[in-house]
């Protein structure tokens, strides 16, 4: 595969614009093409990335890539940025502001889009992404030549922070949204502080409210909190200085303090939005502990914290755990790491070394602590929980990444001091000689220290023939140099030397592990599509019944619960409503809830069952919680909400033998109104259990609902519960035909159970798997509608890994490669079925997609794919085909991955296959109908409505202020209805309904995109023009 010519004038562009501040800078000019050459040997090295082959995986692709990808589609659509209804119940797009809101998304789009140029969401998800390291490194080198005065630092600061494994890293977990902006940051403090330039404050308060709306403002807020407090607790004195200073300052400029107040506010604007959108700001996806509970009241949250032992990717570039290096520290190569310790005795012996980098290495060893949370030896995750701002922090990892930033600035002080030593002072002749010593020996320490990787079997990447004669010449041309027997200037071109080795072995080391995922690559934007046919599915029971193509799974799992919104479609409607055709399908997206009409005065009681009983789903279900009675001592929270899987009355009974001294029993007692034949039960745990005891669950029938019979003894011991949500199929020995079931259970695990589902229909047996040795398969003589598969599980190389290891990741071949799985089943009779529910045996949690096809067959031997599957490797769900389908012969076939056998990597619990009844929404009991008009944009609704009498239009969606409605283009009040539903009053007859939503917040947003373009151009034209040369810093005698 080639770079198609646009792609590489769109690289050109990348690369230019990343440049511009140093093209313009009078200082930096020309290092303007070793700048650039460097940024195009990255993207050389990376073409694989730009060519689709290799791509992002985990939260990158869940959180950046999708977000990008459906982002632009609003831009490219001209599309207000307001309402998004294919996350969770409808909200407003301003509440997931600081995860999309990234401005080089917008900025790039409308470039492109006037250029003409035409990308997949994959090759410009790709560009964007490679755009985000240069600008990081652009900031990198501006901030190392500033602060060192220095060119070659400048360029070594970039390289390493370029070549080094950031990218790869960000592959998996995105931190660029913590690092980025803090080179700008700092480069703005300095040329303000240091220079006395103006223009360095109004850059600081630009960067600063652009930074607040980049995922969560917090990392950024206190990393500069840190680093303030660190550098007075240093220099004890600069704290009388510094408010002589800023007073002086602000009576000899104090307008200049009103302008960059108000370049602070515009760009932050969306960010204080949100705050009042929210009512606090924390990402709405991710929550934020405050004393074990989130603050916008998503449920307790325990933090993430980053392994003392992962320290080590700095040097070794371990990236053997996911855990310990995506989300943690990146490479920073041996060079830097073994420079680094050289700080620690200039830190002991030379003051001056101690106040120009003394609050650096103690900012390090202070976000390190941080970082480690509450597995930190020193007790400061309790008072960061204490502290505003700081007790907003689940994540530690962010931290992680900050202190690898600040230690390659520690390293490259080392070694600025080890070249120019005459800059260090002591005070004792002692300190002089242990100083000269330590510079006479640094050399072979370094040398040392790399043989010990060596020793250690720490993988150079076969660079070894030609790695330790550059290293040697370097290290002996240091020392020399050091001692005056060679001139300084042979220095740099020994160390840059070993730069381009250095950053050879980084890129071989971050490309070799990175592991291939489908991804973004082959799809292309397309507009909105609001469905004209509206319908509703009554289903039995699913842990994910939108039919995702799983990209926004995690969206729909990461709910925001803020009073406002309470509506949570995954929480509360997501087991009884379904969506209808592809066409409700945004691309990627949810499928859209639907609107219904109800019998006018139903504006108030428990809406829900409301529309359960409307939509003749199910009798109204009674939910009785179940708590702790003082005689058992055994705390049961609430009995999760049993989905309904037949029209039947739930009941709910506690017994307790106290004279036996037994454990409490709880039974759950299903009445239905008339008998019916039972295959099996099905229980789905709530979460992570190990306390089954015993066979002390039975499945009972009665036929008067007094005496009960055991038919079934359930051994729970031998499940897998393993925190996944795994349904387990219990089969009966014969089908039961009964009126009265009920489930009898140990009392303490009853609140561990999340759904309870009476099999009422058979299906047929697993007849085949390829990819031998086969498994063996659960015995299934009665029937069963489902099939499992009771010894899958994930084995690679050998071994059982765990969820945290990289090589959890699958290698997706080409799908048309002989690398094919599949399972098919035979029934006893042709069945009917229009969906298939698919349950992995455990959650995969690495594995985002997998393309499948479903085949039938009346002999078995030929095929036809009915089909075409993206299958969420994350969760179970129904796949809807849109079709009845009649066959004996089912076949699943999943391209590109072994489901069986010593490299299993996706392993199947369960297939149903199901018929699932329609449910027309044209009127409720003949109330009316409904009918949507086709719509591109979702901030613009269009309804034909024709009704019997007066009704309320019920939407499923938030009730939310910024809806207006309109009846024949009469504004009407919009009510909200039950929890939190949208209601409108409709009178008799046929009307045309028109829904609007305004918000402040895509102004907001385009201001904001519009500063961030304007800034990088005034930051360019300032280094241009603003007289910053050669009489404001002394010259580069280092260049």
């Amino acid at each position: 595969m080639t770079l198609q010519p646009q792609i590489m004038e769109a690289l050109l562009l990348i690369i230019f614009v990343a440049v511009l501040p140093v093209l313009a800078w009078k200082k930096s000019r020309s290092m303007c093409l070793p700048v650039i050459g460097l940024y195009g040997v990255f993207i050389y090295l990376y073409l694989d990335f730009i060519l689709g082959k290799v791509t992002v995986y985990h939260d990158t692709y869940w959180n950046i890539a999708v977000n990008f990808s459906l982002i632009r589609q609003w831009v490219i659509g001209g599309i207000s940025l307001g309402w998004n209804p294919y996350l969770g119940g409808g909200q407003p797009l301003s509440l997931f502001s600081n995860y999309f809101l990234y401005a080089p998304v917008f900025i790039f789009t409308k470039i492109f889009l006037w250029l003409g140029w035409n990308f997949s969401s994959g090759e410009f998800f790709s560009l964007i992404w490679i755009f985000n390291h240069l600008w990081i490194c652009t900031g990198v080198y501006l901030f190392f030549h500033l602060w060192f005065n220095s060119s070659f630092f400048g360029f070594l600061g970039a390289a390493t922070m370029l070549l080094g494994g950031l990218f790869a890293s960000d592959l998996a977990a995105p931190f660029f949204y913590v690092i980025g902006p803090l080179p700008y940051l700092l480069f703005s403090i300095v040329l303000f502080w240091k220079f006395g330039r103006w223009f360095g404050l109004y850059l600081f308060a630009a960067f600063l409210g652009i930074t607040l709306n980049y995922y969560n403002p917090v990392y950024t807020v206190s990393f500069l909190f840190i680093l303030l407090a660190c550098y007075l607790l240093m220099n004890r004195f600069a704290i009388k200085f510094i408010f002589y200073k800023l007073f002086s300052l602000i009576k000899a400029r104090p307008y200049g303090l009103v302008l960059a107040a108000l370049l602070f506010i515009v760009p932050a604007a969306p960010f204080f939005h949100t705050y009042l959108e929210m009512g606090d700001y924390v990402s709405p996806t991710r929550g934020f502990t405050l004393r074990g509970q989130t603050v916008s009241n998503t449920g307790a949250q325990g933090s993430t914290d980053v392994p003392f032992e992962s320290l080590r990717v700095m040097s070794a570039g371990d990236i053997q755990d996911m855990f310990l290096t995506t989300h943690t520290f990146f490479y920073i190569g041996i060079l830097p790491y073994a420079a680094l310790f050289l700080s620690v005795p200039l830190f002991l012996i030379s003051p001056k070394f101690r106040a120009r980098a003394g609050f650096l290495i103690l900012s390090a060893g202070l976000l390190a602590l941080m970082a480690m949370g509450q597995s930190s030896p020193v007790p400061l995750w309790k008072l960061m929980q204490n502290i505003p701002i700081f007790h907003m922090i689940r994540h530690t990892f962010g931290y992680a990444k900050m202190v690898t930033f600040l230690v390659i600035i520690i390293a490259m002080e080392g070694i600025r001091a080890t070249i120019y030593p005459v800059d260090l002072s002591v005070h004792s002749k002692i300190s002089s000689k242990i100083l000269k010593r330590i510079l006479y020996l640094l050399p072979w320490v370094m040398l040392g220290f790399i043989i010990f990787n060596k020793v250690g079997n720490i993988n150079l990447m076969g660079l070894e023939a030609f790695y330790f004669p550059v290293v040697i010449f370097a290290l002996i041309s240091w020392w020399a140099a050091t001692l005056r027997y060679l001139p300084k200037k042979i220095i740099p071109i020994a160390f840059l030397l070993l730069i381009g080795i250095h950053g050879l072995e980084l890129i071989l080391f971050s490309h070799d592990r990175v592991k291939v995922l489908p991804g973004l690559s082959e799809i292309s934007p397309e507009p909105f599509k609001y469905s004209s046919k509206w319908s509703l599915y009554g289903i039995k029971s699913s842990t994910n019944v939108f039919d995702l193509d799983p990209m926004l799974q995690k969206e729909a799992v990461w709910f925001h619960r803020n009073p406002s919104y309470v509506l949570m479609i995954n929480r509360d409607f997501i087991p009884f409503l379904r969506a209808a055709t592809q066409e409700d399908l945004y691309q990627i997206g949810k499928r859209h809830p639907k609107d219904i009409l109800l019998p006018k005065g139903l504006n108030s009681g428990d809406a829900v069952a409301a529309v359960y009983n409307e939509l003749g789903f199910t009798k109204k279900i009674t939910y009785a919680p179940l708590y702790a009675t003082p005689e058992t001592n055994y705390p049961v929270p609430h009995f999760h909400d049993i989905y309904g899987a037949i029209n039947g009355k739930y009941n709910f009974y506690w017994e307790v033998d106290k004279k036996a001294n037994e454990d409490p029993y709880t039974w759950l007692s299903i009445t239905f109104p008339s008998e019916i034949t039972v295959y099996g039960i099905r229980i789905t745990p709530y979460k992570a259990t190990d306390l089954w005891r015993g066979e002390q669950a039975k499945m009972q029938v009665s036929p008067n609902g007094k005496d009960w019979n055991t038919v079934k003894r359930l051994d729970l011991r031998k499940t897998d519960f393993n925190g996944s949500n795994r349904p387990v199929l219990f089969p009966l020995p014969a089908p039961i035909k009964a009126k009265y079931f009920r489930l009898w259970v140990d009392g303490r695990q009853f609140a561990s159970l999340a759904q309870i589902e009476l099999i009422d229909e058979p299906l047929g047996q697993i007849k085949a798997v390829q990819n031998s040795p086969l498994l063996p398969l659960e015995k299934d003589d009665t029937n069963s509608g489902l099939v499992r598969a009771s010894s899958f599980d994930y084995v690679y190389s050998g071994k059982v890994l765990s969820d945290r290891n990289l090589d959890t990741f699958l290698r997706i071949n080409d799908p048309n490669d002989a690398f094919t799985s599949w399972i098919s089943v035979e029934f006893p009779k042709p069945k009917t079925f229009n969906s298939i529910l698919i349950i992995p045996a455990k959650e995969i949690r690495f594995l985002s997609y997998l393309p499948g096809e479903l085949q039938i067959s009346d002999d078995g031997k030929q095929w036809n794919t009915v089909k075409q599957l993206g299958i969420d490797g994350y969760n179970a769900g129904y796949y809807y085909l849109n079709q009845k389908v009649t066959a004996r012969h089912v076949r699943l076939q999943l391209k590109g991955v072994s489901i069986t056998g010593p490299n299993a990597g996706y392993s199947i619990a369960e297939l149903r296959f199901a018929e699932l009844p329609e449910v027309k929404a044209e009127g409720s009991r003949g109330i009316g109908r409904v009918e949507a008009q086709p719509s591109a944009d979702p901030n613009r609704i269009y309804l034909k409505v024709h009704a019997e009498k007066d009704a309320s239009l019920i939407r499923l969606e938030n009730y939310n202020k910024g809806w207006n409605a309109y009846i024949d283009n009469q504004k009407v009040v919009m009510q909200k209805f039950g929890p939190n539903l949208q209601s409108i009053p409709i009178p008799a007859g046929d009307h045309e309904v028109r829904l609007e939503f305004h918000s402040w917040y895509n102004t907001l947003a385009w201001s904001q995109v519009c500063f961030v373009a304007f800034i990088w151009l005034l930051l360019a034209l300032y280094l241009l023009f603003g007289c910053f040369g050669s009489g404001q810093i002394a010259q580069d005698e280092h260049r």
